[in-house]
């Protein structure tokens, strides 16, 4: 079986997309020709010519004419990226001739979702449309360009999309997690190495150590995580990733936190792995997540973690990898932080992730195409 997957800034950005277009093709390709059609070229892509980031102004975010998106049908093209997008679509369309694949995997929603639906038109080729962006009206556009099957990462995802699509045929397959990689066995590294990284130098490094890894945005929500370590009487708070936000957590550390707070720039898997083993207890209090891939690495970790309280993560995490509380409460988070660093969940998150294996994963997509070659004949 040959399998397109759409993919196009694997190799110039790192984000959950793109780490799931990976793995997902690193587990297809020993069993079918797996290839991911990308605008940066390497071992692991096929470039598509087009250029990754457009010079010009960001009128759309400036003057919030993405507004403008739900009077346009299927697409959500009104966007500071379109322009990226509809490039990398027009030559894409001889590419994918020249692979001729039996199905097309679309890890992009808006002007790719529609491109898949008229490359099935023209070429007879099925498509799915994965939705990574999670709860969003942009995925309700992608799931009305009606591909073959759309793949929800989780079951809430499913509800939401069946209801605003009805008929669309709808499967739950989360993104996975390298067990391998992500493991309680294996080296660490010493806090003190992270801290020379860190953008607070006076850093006072006392366990426990209590660990998010994300984009440092907003919609994340760390505040809450920084004023719910300071009520804990001891132990240092590691934030690594980097965004926007990152100079007003840093502000707010320095004074709520003062020393007992850290941070270092995105990871590289190995390097993470490491930093998760040498911790006590991840969190993460951001909600309507499409998926929150770091729950899961944590937990297969060993970590156990606490996050928002909603149905996503009660998927996640389930009776054994954490505990799930009101984040917005600090006193309710910051106790739930004491308990999950005082209790012992033995191997109850490894346990947990391990539902969620890429080999897994893998598998179900495997026979989800399978299954809609057969319905195609």
């Amino acid at each position: 079986m040959k399998i397109a997957i759409l993919a196009p800034y694997v190799g110039s950005f790192v984000g959950g997309l793109e780490v799931a277009a990976l793995e997902l093709r690193k587990n297809l390709s020993s069993l079918h020709e797996c290839k991911i059609f990308s605008l940066t070229e390497s071992d692991w892509t096929t470039r598509v010519p087009g250029i990754k980031h457009p010079k010009f102004p960001r009128l759309v975010t400036k003057f919030r004419l993405n507004y403008l998106n739900h009077l346009i049908p299927y697409v959500y093209v009104i966007k500071n990226n379109a322009l990226t997008e509809f490039l990398y679509s027009y030559n894409l369309y001889a590419i994918l001739q020249h692979f001729k694949p039996d199905v097309i995997i679309n890890f992009t929603y808006s002007i790719l979702a529609l491109f898949c639906k008229y490359f099935r038109f023209k070429n007879n080729v099925p498509f799915i449309n994965v939705g990574q962006s999670g709860i969003t009206y942009m995925e309700v556009k992608s799931a009305m360009t009606r591909p073959d099957a759309y793949v929800a990462l989780s079951p809430v995802a499913q509800q939401f999309i069946q209801k605003r699509v009805p008929g669309v045929r709808v499967e739950v397959i989360p993104n996975g997690v390298d067990l391998d990689i992500f493991s309680p066995e294996g080296p660490q590294f010493p806090i003190g190495s992270f801290a020379a990284k860190s953008a607070i130098t006076n850093s006072n490094l006392n366990p426990p150590y209590i660990l998010s890894a994300s984009r440092l945005i907003r919609a994340k929500r760390l505040d809450l995580l920084i004023k719910a370590v300071s009520r804990l009487k001891k132990g240092t708070l590691i934030l690594v990733g980097h965004g926007e936000a990152k100079k007003r957590l840093s502000d707010l550390g320095n004074k709520i936190l003062k020393n007992r707070i850290i941070f270092i720039d995105t990871l590289n898997h190995e390097d993470l792995s490491k930093l998760y083993r040498s911790c006590d207890v991840f969190s993460l209090p951001s909600k309507n997540e499409a998926f929150g891939n770091v729950i899961i690495e944590a937990m297969a970790s060993g970590l156990p973690v606490v996050a928002t309280n909603d149905p996503g993560f009660e998927w996640m995490v389930g009776g054994r990898g954490g505990i799930l509380v009101d984040v917005t409460d600090e006193e309710v988070y910051a106790d739930a932080l004491q308990e999950a660093l005082e209790k012992n969940f033995d191997d109850g998150p490894r346990k947990q992730a391990q539902k969620f294996s890429w080999e897994i994963v893998a598998e179900e997509y495997i026979k989800l195409c399978e299954d809609i070659l057969t319905d195609k004949k």
